[in-house]
């Protein structure tokens, strides 16, 4: 990439500004480094991730088969597995941003999957509201969320999760630069540091990626108190498991 300081045409021996000795590198050579870090250093969080999507995609394909899973209505179920398309989708999104160190940006799509998650568990406790929203009424997430609440279907960490996932998407304070970025004043001069994505930076990289797992998993047993999976079913087990060995992975992460 070009610095703004490289001569123009014509001018090939005209000097260069001492600004223009900094460079960037283009952005594929930096992604790939910060990918074969993550794949070679953080492993275990890896293949946890995967096996949670993978419980992910198998909700899916027990939610078309419809005799896999008991559901209070018809229509629950079709609002559910389009809830459930796109809280994989986003669990997907936030894969690939946090392994790129893209931490903060992921914040605003896990306040997504949080508010996918609510509509998801509101249609099947009310089947009339999934009925309504089949036939293009809105249904606002939040409202939802309130109403699970006050049934004693959700707890209340359900919103303040989200407030927490707020403060960190979006920048209006400085606290929603965490980390990538610190301004300090010092003797009454302003200092910058930070890096773009994850530079090698592995607690930053390894923080997303337990976030991730945070997140994913409470969606899990969330929808694990629904009751529409048999307890003895494959897929229960299966949940379990992944959400057990994710925990022991998290309750093994070192206090920050």
């Amino acid at each position: 990439m070009a610095s703004p300081g490289d001569a123009g045409p014509g001018r090939e021996d005209a000097p260069l500004p001492a600004s223009a000795a900094r460079r960037y590198d283009p952005v594929a050579p930096r992604e790939e480094r910060i990918l074969r870090l993550v794949r070679s250093e953080l492993r275990p969080e890896l293949a946890q991730v995967e096996e949670v999507l993978a419980v992910y995609l198998d909700l899916l394909g027990g939610v078309e088969e419809e005799y896999r899973m008991a559901w209070p209505a018809e229509e629950s179920r079709l609002g559910f597995l389009a809830c459930g398309l796109r809280l994989f989708d986003d669990l997907l999104a936030t894969y690939y941003l946090t392994q790129r160190g893209l931490y903060l940006q992921a914040n605003r799509v896990w306040e997504d999957f949080l508010e996918t998650l609510w509509l998801a568990l509101y249609f099947v406790r009310e089947p009339a509201a999934a009925r309504r929203w089949l036939r293009g009424g809105r249904q606002d997430p939040r409202q939802a969320r309130r109403a699970l609440e006050a049934q004693g279907h959700l707890l209340p960490d359900s919103g303040d999760l989200y407030e927490l996932l707020d403060r960190r998407a979006n920048p209006r304070t400085k606290a929603g630069f965490e980390r990538s970025l610190t301004l300090s004043q010092q003797m009454g001069e302003w200092h910058v540091s930070f890096f773009v994505g994850g530079e090698g930076n592995l607690a930053w990289l390894r923080r997303g990626l337990l976030d991730w797992l945070y997140l994913a998993t409470y969606g899990l047993e969330e929808i694990d108190r629904l009751g529409i999976a048999a307890p003895e079913s494959q897929w229960a087990h299966r949940r379990a498991a992944a959400v057990g060995a994710a925990q022991r992975l998290l309750s093994a992460a070192p206090g920050e």
